[in-house]
């Protein structure tokens, strides 16, 4: 497969599926703490969907979601979601009992989906993208249902019949009696999921209580505290798929709502209308990015996806201004639009667009599926690694194995390509004498080939993706173990990992953290900082008895499975060395006082966990990460 195709078939995948396998562990955390969001809309509105957000095509199920949650989550979180599942307690941090009435009231769907996706590397949580997004929503359903109580459940739907139905209808479809009266049109729940998707309970509640500006009546001072909470709650439950829930009650007829606090059910199924179909305009425009000019004659092609199966494909070019229009596009509701360029021999594409009912009661707005694409390099050092991980592993008294884990940005404005057909894009070397190459997502001849001293990579490196390359290697063990370690490219920081029964290790540059218990061993962490690219991490292992252990990481289930291991302990170091350096400074912001190096590159990481974690808005943490970067920088240019 072609480059530019596989790069295609990852962006599509990712939007449909899932581009890769998610890392296989027994117990995971499925989700942190997670902010609300900044003042959302008005619930009463229709609005429109926000960009580049993966939101449900469909209303989750969480009945299907309890079948995954119970597999992929309960270990950790319990079976009821307490934070009480048998691997919780290994985990060197609590896990989030997500049950919980007062953090269920704060959660925002959208942000609990994201945590899905893409894992929590602080709190030792895996991204699910093996999952497909469907069901990444249902397992998010299942996950706010376990805090719905029968009781509350019950109320809210007779608050909701009393107040709320008249326009929002009995199933949340804005078809109520004085909805046609208003000069607003009322948002229908069932066919635009999307839409509460982007609420937290607190969210709903602070609009019933206090009303919106767009006509919703304030209910603060008719409706007690907890009836506003169990309306909201029922809100939340009339976005669930519509064979789990009921319409609401009239006064005379108020349901018996049966189930468990883990999974209610409201019997009475409702049926959705078969979805319409409408004729759309698609436009936009194909820029270059790198050069800030438009991109003039150069064939678009539009593809149309129902799920997994491609609807149809257009094409047209640009004209002299680099603009793209396609007429007449048949779209119905959760159907998947995506503009696609070559240039250059890559594939670019356009964000993916999620058709909603809203676009077909609105045909006379075109959608836009502009394009960014950009020139190439074959320039290795626009890449820099932001961590790189290296876990020491005896495998026996004559073996030994080394892990590495670089996590990676092309941070210039050009696609690293490779500069002759076949040739790699980017080449990594390995200390003298490594054998038994094994690689997380690839094989020597495939994606990674050989070079006389280590491998390289084929696949180009698109610029602002984030990237990651894990591998592992053998070299022979002696008493007394010289490893000189290659750096590819830049690396801000570094986190070496060792048993530390019967074994020493030392560096020039590594300071010691200290020891970590993981899966019941002992490590010793030391890190490093700013190494630049074409270095070497030199490290001095010492031997100093018999292993009766070793971690397996390549045992059983193959390297996949094995490297999963090393993930967790990986990311659970990051975790806690961030932890360290934050227990000596606030939160926000992120302060350094002195000129040393190493206390501004701690500041860098834990920046950069504090933004992860959503406790910095990402302009603050963009601005704050740039000042502190232009200060190691000066520094190493002084110390240079």
């Amino acid at each position: 497969m072609s480059a530019s195709k596989n790069h295609r078939t990852q962006v599509v995948l990712g939007v449909l599926v899932g581009g890769w396998l998610a890392l296989i562990l027994a117990g995971c955390s499925l989700a942190a703490d997670v902010t609300p969001p900044p003042d959302a809309q008005s619930f009463l509105a229709a609005q429109p969907t926000p960009t580049g957000e993966a939101l449900p095509l469909v209303p989750p199920d969480p009945r299907q979601g309890e079948t995954i949650y119970r597999e992929k989550c309960a270990p950790c979180h319990g079976e009821q979601g307490m934070g009480d599942g048998p691997q919780a307690a290994q985990l060197p941090v609590p896990v989030p009992a997500l049950a919980d009435p007062k953090r269920a009231r704060e959660a925002n769907p959208v942000a609990w989906f994201r945590m899905v996706t893409e894992g929590n590397i602080e709190r030792y949580m895996p991204g699910f993208r093996s999952l497909s997004e469907r069901q990444r929503w249902d397992v998010v359903a299942y996950v706010l249902s376990l805090s719905l109580s029968s009781s509350s459940l019950k109320r809210g739907a007779e608050v909701y019949a009393q107040n709320c139905q008249s326009c929002h209808g009995p199933e949340g479809r804005g078809n109520g009696p004085q909805a046609v009266a208003l000069s607003t049109k009322i948002s229908d729940w069932r066919s635009e999921p999307g839409i509460l998707a982007g609420y937290s309970l607190r969210d709903m509640f602070a609009r019933i209580q206090n009303g919106t500006t767009t006509g919703m009546p304030a209910f603060g001072e008719t409706l007690s505290e907890a009836d506003i909470w169990a309306a909201a709650e029922y809100v939340r439950y009339l976005s669930f798929a519509s064979d789990s829930v009921a319409p609401a009650p009239t006064k005379a007829d108020t349901p018996t709502v049966s189930g468990t606090p883990e999974s209610v059910v409201i019997p009475t199924p409702l049926t959705t209308p078969p979805s319409s179909v409408a004729l759309l305009t698609v436009k936009g425009q194909v820029n270059n990015a790198t050069l800030g000019t438009p991109l003039s004659d150069v064939e678009v092609h539009l593809l149309a996806f129902d799920g997994m199966s491609t609807v149809f494909e257009r094409s047209t070019r640009t004209d002299s201004e680099g603009r793209f229009i396609f007429t007449d596009v048949e779209v119905q509701p959760s159907r998947i639009l995506l503009a696609t360029v070559k240039y250059q021999g890559l594939s670019f594409e356009s964000q993916a667009y999620h058709v909603q009912d809203q676009d077909l009661a609105a045909p006379d707005q075109p959608i836009d599926l502009s394009v960014a694409v950009y020139e190439t390099t074959t320039d290795p050092t626009v890449l820099q690694a932001e961590r790189m991980h290296v876990f020491l592993d005896i495998l026996n008294q004559e073996r030994l194995q080394v892990v590495e884990l670089l996590l990676y940005t092309n941070a210039g404005d050009r696609v690293l390509v490779a500069a002759q057909p076949g040739d790699p894009v980017f080449t990594v070397a390995l200390p003298t004498g490594a054998e038994n190459l094994q690689f997380q997502d690839g094989l020597l001849g495939e994606r990674y080939v050989e070079t006389s001293n280590g491998f390289g990579d084929t696949e180009p490196v698109y610029p602002g993706m984030n990237n990651q390359l894990l591998f592992a290697y053998e070299l022979p063990l002696t008493r007394q173990v010289s490893l000189a370690i290659p750096v590819p490219m830049s690396v801000e920081a570094v986190v070496v990992m060792a048993p530390q029964e019967g074994v020493t290790l030392s560096g020039p540059r590594l300071q010691a953290m200290g020891t970590r218990q993981v899966q019941g061993m002992t490590l010793q962490v030391y890190t490093a900082s700013a190494l630049e690219a074409g270095s070497t991490l030199n490290l001095t292992l010492g031997l100093r008895q018999t292993f009766p252990w070793r971690l397996n990481l390549t045992t059983g289930s193959g390297l996949i499975l094995g490297l999963t291991v090393f993930i967790l302990v990986a990311v659970g170091l990051g975790w806690w060395y961030w932890r360290q350096t934050r227990l000596t400074r606030q939160p926000e912001p992120v302060e350094v006082e002195t000129d040393d190096a190493t206390a501004i590159l701690d500041a860098i990481i834990a920046l950069d966990d504090l933004y992860r974690a959503g406790e910095l808005p990402e302009e603050a943490y963009r601005t704050r990460r740039e000042e502190l970067k232009a200060r190691l920088r000066a520094l190493k240019s002084r110390e240079g």
